[in-house]
């Protein structure tokens, strides 16, 4: 079984989008039947069906039939931005926040956003726990995935979410497993806010049917919104991959129109919890890099709901491509497959889409990309086979990189493209990827042109927190 973080296969991940494979040799997969049996959210439970279609105006009247208005969240929630102390950088300061009506509980106010994916399959093959998430270096952490199924959030892998038992748990909780453990991560640092990510590149199947109808997508919803309350997250980031085309399954054209009617129903949802509560409630997306799926988005009606929104800026290049490239440049370079497969032009046609700059994350890699059978030490080589990485073919965790792969290599850095790559003439194997240096140039470009922070896939690719230290310097942390 093949669950990846979203990116893709094909001519996908050339769009940005990232890919992250379960790992080999995992003895307690769960299987569908399990899935099925053991996670979704009952049917039984209450959805409020919306009277006739949602209507398609943003801010308009509520989403859901006798529903307050929808709010538009012109900025992130309560995130000031701080200026960078880097001399070499000039710092655009951000808008400041909306007021809600709502206390959000405390976090930090003086950084960028840092958000950090965590995936469920981690604590197998990477050994990489909750527990071993460097939550002091985060603002916000997102669990990686939650299903859809039969129209229904559900659980992703129900023995590492909610079953198996660790020392530390809390037994207060009705649940054990990584759930238990992010709420345990929570009490010891109470600034961290944990969202549940649903879908990713293997389970956004589900997305295309269940947003089609208003009644889908009440149903969606209330399930994803009753999960998240049951669980102790913090909000929801939504990773449909993609609407309408791009990903691994097929949506239809009205996806377009669909999402965002579907994350203003999340929306209206969240508000309810958030008056219920007094506590915040965040609604995110992951979005993609590349020009050809960013199509698919009316980016305007989609920001509306949404606190920020996580881009994908990598996985531009890897073994579907021509060539030879850098899988997360900064810019462009010579050999490169498209000018505008970079994070500087990935940020820049969301803004010029209509996004806010101040709630775009950009996306940082912790992996990186091989490629075999090459000759030429440069950027843009033909290449004839693909090395195996840490957990699947070509994909190589900064951890694995640092210690197994990049000693036998020499390395450069591309001033241009402002990342490095290696190459070993003997073995034939060109391998790109980050290193802390590219790293905190990514975090000071971020920084210094007025984005909302950084986004990671994911943490236990990088699991001395390397890169990790890097994006703060980066910050000016």
């Amino acid at each position: 079984m093949r669950i990846s973080r979203s990116g893709s296969s094909g001519s996908g991940p050339a769009d940005g989008s990232r890919y992250a494979g379960w790992p080999i040799g995992v003895a307690a997969v769960v299987t569908a039947a399990a899935i099925l049996a053991a996670t979704t959210v009952s049917a039984a439970m209450s959805v409020t069906p919306e009277s006739g279609a949602m209507p398609a105006r943003i801010g308009g009247s509520g989403a859901v039939a006798g529903a307050q208005a929808v709010r538009i969240r012109p900025d992130g929630p309560s995130q000031t931005r701080k200026k960078s102390t880097t001399s070499t950088t000039t710092t655009t300061t951000a808008p400041t926040t909306t007021t809600t009506t709502t206390t959000a509980a405390p976090r930090p106010v003086d950084s960028d956003r840092v958000v950090g994916y965590v995936t469920s399959w981690g604590v197998y093959d990477r050994n990489f726990q909750m527990a071993d998430i460097p939550a002091a270096r985060l603002t916000h952490v997102n669990y990686a995935f939650a299903n859809v199924v039969n129209g229904r959030c559900a659980i992703g892998d129900a023995w590492a979410d909610i079953q198996r038992p660790l020392a530390t748990d809390d037994l207060s909780l009705p649940y054990r497993g990584n759930f238990n453990q992010l709420q345990v991560l929570k009490r010891k640092h109470p600034h961290l806010r944990v969202l549940l990510s649903v879908g990713g590149w293997t389970w956004s199947g589900g997305f295309s049917a269940a947003a089609s109808t208003a009644t889908g997508r009440d149903l969606l919803a209330a399930s994803c919104v009753e999960m998240m309350e049951r669980y102790g997250f913090d909000g929801l980031d939504i990773d449909w991959e993609y609407p309408v085309s791009g990903g691994l399954q097929v949506g239809r054209a009205a996806d377009k129109q669909n999402y965002p009617l579907l994350l203003q129903n999340l929306r209206t949802r969240l508000e309810t919890v958030e008056q219920r509560t007094g506590t915040e409630r965040l609604l995110t997306i992951a979005g993609p890099g590349g020009p050809t799926t960013m199509a698919n988005f009316d980016i305007p009606a989609t920001m509306a709901p949404l606190d920020w929104v996580n881009v994908m800026s990598y996985d531009f290049a890897g073994d579907w491509s021509p060539r030879t490239g850098h899988n997360a440049p900064l810019y462009s370079y010579p050999g490169i497959e498209d000018p505008t497969f970079t994070l500087d032009s990935a940020m820049r046609r969301w803004v010029a889409a209509g996004a806010v700059q101040s709630k775009l994350n950009g996306g940082l890699a912790f992996y990186g990309r091989g490629f075999g059978g090459v000759t030429t030490a440069a950027p843009g080589g033909t290449f004839r086979s693909v090395p195996m990485g840490t957990s699947q073919a070509g994909q190589f965790d900064y951890w694995h990189l640092t210690t197994s792969v990049l000693g036998s290599m020499t390395i450069t850095f591309d001033e241009q493209a402002r990342v490095p790559y290696a190459f070993n003439p003997s073995t034939g194997v060109w391998m790109s990827y980050d290193d802390p240096r590219s790293i905190a140039d990514k975090a000071a470009y971020l920084d210094a042109n007025g984005y909302g922070g950084a986004m990671i896939w994911e943490l236990s690719n990088d699991s001395n927190s390397a890169l990790l230290d890097a994006v703060a310097r980066g910050f000016g942390d």
